[in-house]
């Protein structure tokens, strides 16, 4: 089970929106919540580089805002850019500016350790300096994270926070599995969120993609989730299920629908041998579109899937198609790359 979770914060509602969103993945499982923000020297203007490039009007972490109280909460005042020009620092030396940057960010992340901890979780924080994405993938290994816990994509194209594309970047080279959390519906700390209820494990024959279900078999016994188990035949046209007419592509012949069942029901068995009422599935059609699909007529779904798989019987290569589910899918996205192991799994 998940131990520590790693969450990046940047000081943007989303960010905080996925930090409360967490906590409902965090509690039943007692897993500890550390909370990470990484100080870029690059997105600081220093006294040789005054602008800010380009305007928006997200709240951010800057130096103009180091250890500014707010009116009646005591949190740090994120000053939005005003359209009349970027906030004017007083002069500093390029150290003062990023020192000061680090005392505005470990303020915060104070701040927000201490209104977790008051709902009951246990909490710690942690200001890096460096790039985003490195530094993220360090500082889970550094601190022994089996978990990091992201937003999808940032407010803005060109918001400066540490969200989005880094996610991307993150998911991709980290040896720990990432938590891809939708900011859609967590624009705040919302500590009554709850813990999933439907967990989605799609599988595609391969050993790969089946390696995520003990770690999706646990969560659903901790958060007292039932389980779906699917799978999706791809590239095949025809009119029903297998047993009707189909038309094979370059492909081969389609798997026979009880031979996706018998696969499928493996599973089923286990996660019912293990107290967790489970289903299989097997679809046909585009892989992403119908585990978006089938996710999304659910309330409160997970899906847990494998960055890569190896095309297995049901012939389709589950890490493309689990870039295209973080991306498009309303719902968190636990990706857990191969071959990940932890002790008591």
């Amino acid at each position: 089970m998940f131990r520590k979770i790693l969450v990046p914060m940047d000081g943007s509602n989303i960010s905080e929106g996925i930090a409360g969103w967490t906590t409902s993945f965090a509690r039943p499982i007692g897993a500890e919540m550390i909370l990470l923000a990484v100080v870029d020297p690059g997105k600081i203007p220093m006294p040789d580089r005054p602008s800010f490039g380009t305007r928006t009007e997200e709240s951010r972490l800057h130096p103009a805002a180091a250890a500014t109280p707010g009116p009646q909460t005591g949190v740090l005042t994120l000053e939005p850019f005003a359209d009349s020009g970027p906030p004017q620092l007083a002069p500093a030396t390029g150290t003062q500016l990023v020192d000061s940057a680090v005392a505005s960010a470990d303020s915060y992340l104070v701040h927000q350790a201490h209104r977790l901890t008051a709902n009951g979780l246990k909490v710690a924080t942690r200001v890096v300096i460096g790039q985003p994405a490195r530094q993220i993938i360090d500082q889970a290994t550094a601190l022994d994270a089996d978990l990091i816990a992201m937003a999808t994509h940032r407010e803005s194209p060109v918001a400066r926070g540490i969200l989005g594309s880094v996610t991307d970047r993150v998911m991709h080279l980290s040896t720990v599995p990432v938590l891809a959390v939708h900011p859609k519906g967590h624009a705040a700390l919302d500590l009554g969120a709850t813990p999933p209820r439907v967990i989605f494990v799609p599988l595609d024959g391969s050993e790969l993609s089946a390696s995520v279900t003990p770690i999706a078999i646990d969560l659903a016994r901790a958060f007292g989730a039932r389980m779906e188990f699917l799978s999706v035949v791809w590239r095949y046209y025809g009119v029903g299920w297998p047993e009707k007419e189909w038309s094979p592509t370059e492909r081969g012949a389609p798997p026979a629908r009880d031979e996706i069942f018998r696969y499928l029901d493996k599973f089923v068995g286990d996660a019912n041998s293990h107290g967790v009422t489970a289903h299989a599935r097997a679809l046909f059609g585009s892989p992403a579109s119908r585990i978006i699909e089938e996710s999304g007529a659910v309330e409160g779904a997970l899906i847990v899937m494998s960055t890569r798989g190896a095309s297995g019987f049901a012939r389709w290569a589950l890490g493309s198609v689990a870039d295209k589910v973080v991306r498009s899918s309303g719902h968190p996205v636990l990706v857990v790359p191969p071959y990940t192991t932890r002790p008591d799994w």
